[in-house]
This record gives C-alpha cells, structure tokens and sequence, in this order.
C-alpha cells in the first residue's frame, strides 16, 4: 500500500528564501513574512512506489517583533533548514544565531544546511567554515548548491531524496523515480485534477492520491494505461461536437472501478 508522509520544515538564515535557486519558484508570500513573521510553502514529492512526502516549509522571520511567536512556530517540526550565503559573512553569522534558536526550542531537532552563492564574483565565507560549523554543531547534513550551475529539475529530486534520508532514515536508492510538484512546475498535473477528479459513473469524487498514483507511477503497466488514457484524450478533444455531447472521458472512483470488474468477471 502507498505511504503517506507529513513534514514541517522550519527554516532560517535568509531574509527572502526566493534568492535560493531551489525555492526561487515555490511561491513563498514576502507579503506574509512581513505582516505576521512567517510565510509557508508546501513542496510534496511523489515516488515511483507511489508513496507522497510533502514537505511544508515554514520560513521564519526573526525580528524583535517576532521572538514571541518563535516557539509556537516551531512546535512540531521534523526538522530545521539553515540556509547560508557564502557570499555574505552576515549570513554566516545568522546560521550561527538560527541553529542556536532552534535548539533551544527542540532540543534534538534534525538540521541540515543549505549553502549557497548569490554572487557568483563574491565570496565572504569558506568552505572550511562551514565544515567547522558543521562538527561543532552537530549538525545532520549539508547539501551545496553551485552557483556557476544551472539549478535543474534532477539536482531538486536530489535534494529532497537527502531530506528523506535525514528526516525519515530511509534509504532512497530503492526510489528509481521521484516528482516533485512544485506550483509553477506541475500546472499540468493541477488541470488533470481539475478535470478527472469527478467520476464518469457515480459523479462522486475521486481520491487524490488515487489520481497521483495513476499520474506519476513508474509502474509499468500503469504507464502503459496512462499512454493508452493519454492518446485517447487527444482523439477525444478532436471529435467533432455531436460526438463528444454523447461521450465522456474520464476516471473511475475506487467503488465504480471494483464494480464494474467484478461485473466483468462473472
């Protein structure tokens, strides 16, 4: 049976977590992290088991005006995110500060550090220090992002296959696929949803995660039925408008599916 996990991910040592390649398209809201200190972003990844790992990202403002609200946002988090500019020493001295607050607030908290260049010309803080930051703290994991490449779509499954590791001690070899849908880079998958998530036959709606398996699945004879389902829609959109008034295209419910084939086999 596919799995499903939650994780909230708290976040600190940028001031805009846009200028980090990885979250440059996740839609986090600068509007929110100025009013109320804090802005959220959820990034979920599906595999080729058909297990989802969302992934909810808490990105926190730490102004004087916010200290009071830090250990409610920090309840119940998995793990921690400390992003450092190597371009910037005062980021470097955040990360110190960030690892510090969130320790304090969860006292064994997993931590994993994201550096990173912003200025490809610039460069304050070495790798030697952040090695040494990282056996004084204890912390869990780094994970580099180079400046001079182009952050990509695999480098991003590769990233969070290593929060799957650190967060959840799996082992992610046995993943030979993993997607990730991220606002701006699954609008395809959102106009799937919006148009088969009724069912053809009962009218009731169809599970998400139902859809998300027959979507994103490696399987091989599911990706054979999504070809199949793929080239009829494309015939389907071509029909002239008498025929498609007395066709519908779409995906069975789970209670549909079961009784039709159990009508098929007796």
């Amino acid at each position: 049976m596919p799995r499903s996990y939650k994780f909230k991910i708290i976040m600190g040592g940028v001031s805009n977590p846009e200028i980090i390649p990885f979250f440059d398209n996740s839609e986090f809201n600068g509007e929110d992290f100025s009013h109320i200190g804090i802005t959220i972003n959820s990034i979920e990844c599906m595999t080729n088991l058909a297990d989802s790992y969302l992934f909810i990202l808490w990105h926190l403002n730490q102004k004087e005006r916010f200290e009071f609200m830090l250990s409610s946002f920090c309840h119940g988090a998995k793990g921690g995110l400390i992003c450092i500019d190597k371009s910037s020493m005062e980021s470097y001295q955040e990360a110190i500060r960030w690892i510090t607050l969130f320790r304090n607030e969860i006292k064994n908290i997993p931590l994993i550090i994201l550096s990173f260049q912003s200025d490809a010309t610039h460069r304050e803080v070495a790798n030697l220090k952040i090695k040494r930051l990282f056996e004084r703290y204890r912390i869990n994991g780094h994970f580099n992002i180079t400046a001079y490449e182009k952050i990509n779509y695999l480098l991003k499954k590769d990233f969070f296959k290593f929060l799957i590791e650190v967060y959840n001690g799996q082992n992610t070899t046995e993943f030979s696929d993993l997607s990730l849908l991220f606002p701006k880079e699954e609008k395809d998958f959102i106009a799937f949803l919006e148009n088969y998530q009724i069912c053809p036959l009962c009218k009731e709606k169809n599970h998400i995660d139902n859809l998300k398996d027959f979507y994103f699945s490696q399987k091989k004879e599911v990706m054979l039925l999504r070809e199949r389902f793929f080239e009829l829609k494309d015939k389907y959109r071509h029909l002239k408008p008498g025929w498609t008034n007395s066709l519908n295209l779409g995906i069975l419910c789970c209670s549909c599916y079961k009784k039709n084939f159990r009508n098929a086999k007796s």
